[in-house]
């Protein structure tokens, strides 16, 4: 050891590996003595030693020095989302934790792992109401665990008012606990709720939390203060929003009330939606009012120029629809229909406007309801108008809508008429014509049975050949196929026939007394076909009398007549006679009095010419 200390410190290694000098190893040992052959051993392997290690530190300081100095170098910033590592190429080496790589990319791990593996979805760990399922994946507790193991049936704790029991499954706790470890024990009681022998009974209706008994409030309901000294909730007044809990006075208001002395007044200011705290200072108003604070109320804005206004009542802050806002005063567009805001730039136009490629709204023609690019191209026509081709055209008169063009044209139909007018077969009509009634301004068929009818024309009076009128119904119903005419409904045996279809084999109609009025084929035994119409069955004439007795019959009616006719000439003549008496003998008399009247008439004319 001696030796090899001595030599130590007479050995000297410089390694200047920086400048790459030469290694140079001096040996001087400080005394000759001790010179055996054993000692020179050791000092000669000594010396190669030392040779040994300087060399190999000069190569390590070579190496270093042949490396690039990074102290000054930054990491590579990775561009990758999530990636934690990645290349001076950009490409991720690994992502970080809850990202997986895939093909370079950082992709997001499944949820539910607490900690995940590097690079990789295996989970680690899990968050509560998860476990650990095969060492990777998180698994859902039962709805009853906070948190489990192995299974999810195998809880490990549980929501509160619940407990593990010995099957590591959550039983309920007793009613209204919160915290408790067995079914009979509780440590800890819901709101509103005290415990007492392993029960939570309620406690006082103003407590919102208490301990003892039901009375020891510990904190109360708003709108009421805990006096200490009995631990007691009192009421407070409604108003406040913060109350002492000495004396239940006032310390800060709700909304709409001012404190005035410990106490809430409520506001009342009309359309102020909402005030400053602790006082009725109005603060904004109801929308169409602004505030005028130098009065504390609020104004009502200007409604024909303002939605909205402040300060005064002209000064707008939005306005009504087809208009906007420009320097505080609302400017109407009046052909728009939505425009653009704070301008009269148009998005779309009113009816009987399009828009341009400027956004402004220009008026279709006169006869256009609505049109598109220009004036002309019209979509829809007024009333009285029908559009084609984009153009409108006139429809007659008496047409609110029509079909067909132009004016006059025999092709042109209404579609629909003025309230004061009937359609009718695309017409409009003033009346319905013969054989049409109106109903809901329109012609609809009568019933076409009824040859007459009465003010209704499907009430029928009277039916064509062929049917017969049924009274109580009004209505035409049709006789027998071999009736020309009917009276009643009929059958081939008894049809009730008033005259025979000719057309039918049943063509006879029988006209006899004592048969009844039917068409038949053939004249029944004991009726004759009548000569005159060849269509009618009659009885045959009677067979006449002998020659001789038929001379004598008309004899004696020829002397009968005569006798009665000479009487009556004798009578006839005797009346003659006596009138002719009487009118003689009247005649008499009035000759006998008109004599004596003219002689008198003459006397009284000579007594007048006397006196003149």
């Amino acid at each position: 050891m001696e030796i090899f200390n001595k030599v130590s410190q007479s050995l000297n290694f410089r390694f200047l590996s920086k400048n790459f000098k030469k290694i140079k190893i001096e040996t001087k040992p400080k005394s000759q003595n001790n010179n055996s052959p054993i000692n020179l051993k050791i000092f000669y392997i000594l010396i190669l030693l030392q040779i040994i290690i300087g060399t190999l530190a000069f190569s390590s300081e070579f190496d270093s020095d042949l490396e690039p100095d990074t102290t000054d170098i930054e990491p590579i910033k990775c561009e990758i989302l999530h990636c934690l590592e990645c290349s001076e190429d950009n490409i991720c080496s690994e992502c970080d934790n809850g990202y997986y790589l895939d093909s370079h990319i950082c992709k997001d791990c499944p949820t539910n792992c607490k900690t995940k593996q590097k690079n990789s979805c295996l989970c680690s760990s899990c968050y509560d109401h998860y476990y650990l399922e095969d060492q990777k994946t998180c698994s859902e507790c039962d709805s009853n665990c906070v948190t489990c193991e192995n299974k999810s049936t195998q809880c490990t704790s549980c929501k509160d008012g619940k407990y593990v029991n010995e099957e590591n499954i959550c039983e309920k706790c007793v009613t209204n606990c919160t915290l408790c470890s067995s079914k009979n024990t509780c440590s800890k009681c819901n709101d509103g709720y005290f415990y007492k022998d392993n029960s939570c009974p309620k406690c006082d209706s103003n407590c919102t939390k208490c301990s003892n008994n039901d009375k020891y409030c510990t904190e109360c309901e708003s709108n009421h203060f805990l006096y200490e000294g009995d631990h007691i909730c009192y009421g407070c007044p409604n108003n406040c929003k913060q109350i002492s809990s000495s004396d239940c006075s006032c310390i800060s208001c709700w909304s709409g009330n001012e404190l005035v002395k410990g106490k809430c007044r409520q506001c009342n200011i009309d359309n102020c939606a909402s005030y400053k705290e602790n006082s009725c200072a109005c603060d904004n108003c109801n929308s169409g009012y602004y505030l005028n604070e130098a009065e504390n109320r609020c104004d009502k804005c200007d409604e024909t120029l303002c939605k909205e206004c402040k300060e005064e009542p002209t000064k707008c802050t939005s306005c009504h629809e087809n208009y906007f806002l420009e320097n505080n005063h609302c400017w109407q567009c009046t052909e728009c229909k939505e425009q653009y805001e704070s301008s009269c730039q148009c998005k779309s136009c009113q009816t009987g406007y399009y828009l341009n490629n400027q956004n402004q709204c220009f008026s279709c023609n006169k006869t256009c309801k609505s049109c598109e690019s220009n004036e002309n191209q019209c979509y829809e026509c007024l009333d009285g108008y029908v559009v084609e081709q984009f153009k409108c055209y006139k429809c007659h008169s008496n047409c609110k809508s029509c079909f067909g063009i132009p004016e006059g044209d025999t092709n042109q139909k209404c579609k629909d008429c003025f309230d004061y007018l009937i359609f009718h077969e695309n017409n409009c009509i003033t009346s319905c014509p013969k054989g049409y009634y109106e109903e809901n301004k329109k012609c609809v068929l009568c019933n076409q049975l009824c040859k007459t009818s009465g003010e209704n024309c499907n009430d029928c009076t009277s039916c064509y050949d062929g049917y017969y009128l049924k009274e109580s119904l009004y209505s035409c119903e049709k006789c027998d196929s071999i009736c020309k005419t009917c009276s009643d409904a009929s059958t081939t045996d008894n049809n009730n026939c008033l005259s025979c279809n000719l057309n039918s084999e049943y063509k006879y109609f029988v006209n006899a007394e004592g048969f009844p009025n039917n068409c038949v084929k053939e004249c029944p035994e004991g009726t004759v076909l009548n000569n005159r119409d060849n269509i009618t069955c009659v009885l045959p004439p009677k067979t006449p009398d002998t020659p001789s007795n038929s001379n004598n019959n008309n004899q004696a009616l020829i002397i009968a007549i005569c006798i009665m006719a000479g009487f009556v000439l004798i009578l006839f003549s005797s009346i003659i006679l006596y009138n002719f008496i009487r009118k003689r003998r009247k005649l008499k008399v009035v000759n006998k009095a008109d004599d004596k009247l003219i002689a008198q008439i003459n006397k009284d004319l000579n007594l007048y010419q006397s006196f003149t």
